[in-house]
């Protein structure tokens, strides 16, 4: 038993060396150029659009000849902070700075509670390859998205009508839930979501009932067309809430 917990603190160790030892980090000074156009599914550029570049250090993993150990990203810093112009186009280049081996492109953010959400849907795009970063690195890339939507907020005004059973969680598919409260009581309340200006809205209510069985309620806004704080209005009644 002894020796093989011997053995067994032996190959830890050597695996934890190894994740120490094999940080091949990149030599700082590499330029690399990124560019291209960002617009939503109407082709209407996307402007004021937030990209970053962050710098990462990668550690362990199984691309070690062993074969064995964990892979540990740790963020480093942004290494470049841009913005899409009026048209949706950027174009910059960023260095590297000797201090991590692995890097990301992340397109928009996503917001904190309670702040205005502007961007549907965040991305990113790694510019690196596990242990290696040939992928881009160095180089030049053109990216581009066609699906980007820009947001804009709608206060959804609800007015509650003798409603039984609680508690009732509001959803819309492009708010992120934390911006959206439980409702508790039949006092009216307001709602607030954001919305791409193009396509209808569906605005649903769920809750579950006693016996386990989960009910919604849904409602459909048109299409805003506008970029500007836009209301709706809408009665609860029991009757909307359907079995699902």
């Amino acid at each position: 038993m002894k020796f093989r917990t011997i053995i067994l603190i032996l190959f830890t160790s050597i695996l934890a060396n190894c994740d120490r030892d094999n940080v091949n980090l990149t030599n700082a000074g590499i330029s690399t150029r990124l560019h291209g156009k960002f617009s939503d599914f109407n082709k209407n550029p996307a402007s004021n659009v937030i990209i970053k570049v962050g710098e990462y250090k990668e550690t362990g993993g199984a691309t070690y000849p062993s074969g064995f150990g964990s892979t540990k990203m740790e963020f480093i810093q942004f290494v470049k902070e841009v913005y899409t112009d009026n048209q949706g186009n950027y174009d910059f280049t960023f260095q590297t700075t000797g201090k991590g081996n692995f890097y990301r492109i992340e397109i928009g953010e996503f917001t904190k509670p309670n702040e205005p959400q502007l961007l549907w849907q965040p991305f990113t795009y790694d510019l690196s390859e596990s242990n290696d970063n040939s992928k881009i690195i160095g180089k030049e890339l053109e990216l581009n998205n066609i699906n980007l939507y820009n947001l804009f907020p709608c206060d959804v005004n609800i007015q509650l009508n003798n409603i039984q059973i609680f508690p009732i969680t509001p959803s819309h598919n492009k708010t992120l839930y934390y911006n959206l409260s439980k409702i508790n009581s039949n006092q009216n309340t307001t709602a607030r979501i954001y919305i791409d200006k193009y396509q209808t809205q569906i605005f649903e209510l769920f809750r579950v009932k006693p016996n386990g069985i989960r009910q919604k309620a849904s409602y459909t806004f048109p299409a805003s067309n506008v970029e500007m704080l836009t209301v709706q209005n809408i009665i609860v009644n029991e009757i909307d809430f359907v079995d699902i």
